[in-house]
């Protein structure tokens, strides 16, 4: 039935032609949304995918740079950006890519893969951009290994993430974590 949305993460592996051929393919079922059909620095196929379906793309999650972000959202008709905090340069970067998509009147999300930390600062710049329309998250880390390392992760209910009362972000880490056999540090 219809109780849930489907989204597609095609992870940027396929050229344009097979990318667009699986789109066509899908769009009878609705899905949400085609994620980083192609390279997100390919953005001419990008534009080229994004204008060939009315399903909408969403692009950028592995994007790095101010500039990479402005080109792809002064360029291509990609309807949702996806920003890491973690590869786009942090907080402040992130704003202004939330911020910019906004003026062009696109929808924004942030990317989760990366760790707690990072899933947690996702959290409150989704919580605090009007155009922010979801989070992503790896279920399988949230319940997993992101609980063996921290306190303070942001509370899913019903599938959304809740906005707490903690300063900042709002994740510590463990104590113990540090002398853990299970757990290597770089510096």
């Amino acid at each position: 039935g219809d109780r849930m949305e489907i989204a597609l993460e095609l992870h940027s592996r396929w050229d344009l032609p097979s990318a667009m051929r699986i789109a066509r393919a899908v769009e009878p079922y609705e899905p949400r949304w085609f994620e980083d059909p192609v390279r997100s620095d390919g953005v001419s196929a990008l534009g080229e995918f994004a204008a060939s379906t009315r399903i909408p793309t969403v692009a950028g999650e592995n994007l790095g740079t101010f500039p990479a972000f402005r080109e792809l959202i002064e360029s291509t008709p990609v309807r949702i950006v996806m920003a890491d905090p973690s590869y786009a340069g942090g907080i402040s970067s992130v704003r202004r890519i939330a911020n910019l998509a906004g003026l062009h009147l696109r929808s924004f999300t942030t990317h989760d893969a990366s760790g707690p930390v990072n899933l947690a600062v996702g959290v409150q710049l989704g919580l605090h951009h009007e155009n922010a329309i979801a989070q992503e998250v790896v279920r399988a880390y949230y319940n997993g290994w992101y609980r063996e390392m921290v306190t303070g992760l942001p509370e899913l209910a019903y599938g959304s993430f809740l906005p707490h009362d903690r300063t900042g972000h709002g994740v510590e880490l463990m104590a113990d974590v540090e002398g853990r056999a299970d757990v290597s540090t770089q510096v």
